[in-house]
């Protein structure tokens, strides 16, 4: 049978919590990237999906990623809040998983976020971009067990993004423009098969109250970080990224040698060490120059404690999800 449409599309991997900004900010980074293509044809309303990798870091976990898959669950809720639950289409699903699973990188949000802007496109807008972006958190939820938006707004938008409100569905979206001259440095510990719905394991074990005074301490650093890129001041961005609070405290228990790696990072230039995520990857913030040295180090430190390490450079990047044809 003829083809009808057929879109490609693309998102990339993010990092989101970047120290203070746990759960209400995320940035896009130009390491990995997630394709989709999408075909559909006149049918029975049947949706397929097939799972491809050329990443060493991806390649050992297809069958598990083409038995439970969130592509296949985005398609359903796209067409059910998009299509009123109505298709007679056949959609046939292309992924090319670039991102790494488990790794803190962002790898289920960009997923979401290319199916559902390829389907977007591939449907002409057939609802808001809006409800798209709110769909886009609901998937994430499908997977971790509580709905949040950080990584896939970063995915979705590219460059900085900040939430707002997030009593609201979806949560009000503010996106900034990273410092060109600051990149990420990238150190991903490979020892450990991936944990079974980690990042939902990951959010179980924050405490789920925390001293008023901890609060309103942690959260102080958000204007920091706001006014360290409206006005390149790197020390303040690195200031508000060191830190933390709870979260890195507690999921930091549960990576080996971390503490250790971010003191030597810190110590040799880095302007900010953090948890990529839920973990167990971690980054340093670093300008261009000390960028080289400090990936040496990253990979020297790591592998003290982990017999298999992999680390890269990667830069911001403000592309979001776009069409790659169609």
């Amino acid at each position: 049978m003829q083809d009808l449409r057929q879109v490609r599309g693309r998102a990339p991997s993010t990092i989101a919590n970047l120290g203070c900004l746990f759960d209400v900010g995320a940035i896009a980074i130009d390491a990995y990237w997630d394709e989709v293509e999408i075909r559909i044809e006149e049918g029975r309303g049947k949706k397929s999906l097939s799972v491809f990798s050329k990443n060493r870091l991806v390649e050992p976990y297809l069958e598990r990623l083409q038995k439970n898959n969130v592509v296949l669950e985005t398609i359903k809720a796209f067409v059910n809040s998009c299509l009123d639950g109505k298709t007679s289409w056949d959609i046939e699903v292309l992924l090319y998983k670039g991102v790494p699973v488990g790794k803190g990188l962002g790898s289920s949000a960009a997923s979401i976020a290319a199916t559902l802007y390829s389907l977007w496109k591939l449907f002409h807008g057939r609802c808001g971009l809006n409800e798209v972006f709110y769909l886009g958190g609901m998937m994430e939820g499908w997977i971790s067990g509580e709905p949040h938006y950080d990584n896939v707004s970063a995915a979705m938008f590219g460059g900085v993004t900040l939430l707002g409100d997030l009593s609201r569905r979806p949560p009000e979206v503010l996106r900034l423009e990273w410092p060109e001259d600051l990149v990420f440095v990238l150190g991903i510990p490979l020892d450990d098969d991936i944990a079974s719905e980690k990042t939902k394991y990951m959010r179980s074990i924050l405490p789920e109250k925390i001293d008023l005074r901890e609060s309103i301490r942690y959260y102080s650093f958000i204007p920091l970080f706001i006014k360290g890129i409206l006005e390149k001041n790197y020390s303040l961005i690195g200031k508000a990224i060191n830190n933390g609070g709870v979260v890195e405290e507690v999921r930091a228990k549960l990576l080996n040698g971390y503490w250790e790696t971010k003191e030597t990072l810190l110590q040799k230039g880095a302007l900010a060490v953090n948890i990529s995520g839920a973990g167990p990857g971690i980054f340093a913030v670093s300008t261009r120059e000390n960028s080289s040295y400090l990936l040496d180090l990253m990979e020297k430190k790591l592998i003290e404690y982990y017999s298999r390490v992999s680390v890269m450079v990667a830069p911001a990047t403000s592309t979001g999800a776009l069409m790659l044809r169609g």
